[in-house]
């Protein structure tokens, strides 16, 4: 199994997870997704998952100009969290979403830049999405209400976004076991 497949199936493992609950149980998945902008204990963990990323790809970089910084980056990065967590924490777990969503397509059109697969323009299709609602959520956080509130507005409306959601997380997995 080469990168971009377990990529593809890692994308739609995620997918039907997330989706899933939207399935089985709409009124709490349409409860979360309408208090997700203002969680402080989701913005503090997407928060934290990103400022770890960026330490690591920091951290990873060549020999550059940030080589002497390397090691400040064990101390920088907690303080960086703390900081954004109490000075930026208006719809924070948006802007965290977005920045997620912004670092996680970077791997995925690395990967798959060289695949021979006409097909695996599917997952660069996704990412390049991942790459506008990234920017589109760091920059204005209250899109994540302005996009969620029409697809889940009521449960019938949840259903069928989470259900359209499972079975893209299924073409997903599909796609890496048998096509890549």
């Amino acid at each position: 199994m080469n990168a971009l497949a377990m990529i593809a199936v890692a994308m739609g493992v995620a997918a039907v997870m997330l989706k899933a609950p939207g399935v089985v149980a709409p009124a709490a998945a349409r409860a979360f997704v309408k208090s997700f902008p203002r969680n402080r204990t989701w913005a503090w963990l997407l928060t934290s998952l990103d400022m770890a990323i960026v330490t690591v790809l920091l951290w990873t970089l060549p020999d550059s100009w940030f080589t002497p910084w390397r090691a400040s980056l064990l101390v920088l990065a907690p303080v960086a969290i703390v900081l954004v967590g109490l000075f930026v924490d208006e719809l924070l777990a948006s802007r965290a979403l977005g920045g997620l969503l912004l670092l996680a397509a970077a791997p995925v059109l690395e990967v798959a830049r060289f695949h021979p697969s006409e097909v695996r323009l599917v997952v660069v299709v996704l990412a390049y999405l991942w790459v506008f609602l990234g920017m589109l959520l760091v920059a204005s956080p209250w899109w994540f209400r302005k996009l969620t509130d029409p697809l889940m507005a009521t449960d019938i409306r949840c259903r069928l976004t989470s259900a359209a959601g499972v079975v893209i997380g299924l073409v997903l997995m599909a796609l890496g076991v048998w096509i890549y």
